[in-house]
């Protein structure tokens, strides 16, 4: 089964995209932030989704830490920030998607679906 994870700080965005999720054929966990215990957790999922791009920047090397693990989850970074320079950074830092918000989620969706899809026939 695919897994997702749902990393927010943000109550409302979290359930928002919990609930949304749950409309796809996978396994969706949330957290309500980052820290060492949930980066540990990160190589079992096949998809990183958090409104936080912090700990892809600045040194916060967690790409490198999953790919260290053998992990290659997809991320997509869903923000409020539309800094050509904050995005640039992201995507080189490993991030595969930048969303600004706000995302529309059927939009969404149909993007993880359509990973999902790429995930089983690949």
């Amino acid at each position: 089964m695919y897994r997702i994870v749902v990393i927010s700080s943000d109550r409302f965005l979290r359930a928002l995209l919990c609930n949304s999720l749950s409309l796809v054929n996978a396994e969706v966990a949330c957290f309500d932030g980052w820290s060492d215990g949930v980066v540990a957790q990160l190589p079992r999922y096949n998809m990183i989704l958090t409104l936080v791009g912090y700990p892809f920047l600045n040194g916060h090397d967690v790409v490198r830490l999953l790919r260290e693990c053998g992990a290659r989850p997809r991320i997509y970074v869903l923000s409020w920030l539309h800094d050509e320079q904050n995005v640039l950074s992201l995507l080189e830092s490993g991030v595969d998607q930048y969303f600004t918000l706000p995302i529309n989620i059927p939009r969404l969706c149909g993007k993880v679906t359509a990973q999902i899809s790429e995930w089983r026939n690949g």
